[in-house]
């Protein structure tokens, strides 16, 4: 299932799989555990960098065209759970 998502750099795709969703960075509304699909860096996005609800209120270098998995709700998982999340999403972490 593909979903095309208007922004205001233009359109860009997000793609949901059976059990993750995988996003661009600006579209990021929700605060949690973001994992990168290229690089396999970690994020933790909290909901005082989502003010605005225009994406995170940092900037990512290189993050257009990457794709972001949200591997959990709470930002302050630990490293070993978001790591075990990502192996079980057949993602590579390098956190």
């Amino acid at each position: 299932m593909i979903q095309a998502t208007q922004t205001d750099i233009g359109t860009l795709y997000d793609v949901q799989f059976a059990y993750h969703v995988v996003i661009g960075w600006r579209n990021v509304r929700q605060p949690g555990f973001y994992v990168s699909t290229r690089t396999g860096h970690g994020f933790r996005v909290s909901r005082d960098l989502l003010q605005g609800n225009v994406g995170p209120s940092m900037q990512v270098l290189e993050a257009e065209g990457n794709r972001f998995v949200r591997i959990s709700g709470d930002p302050d998982v630990s490293s070993l759970a978001a790591k075990l999340l990502c192996v079980d999403r057949d993602i590579v972490p390098h956190f």
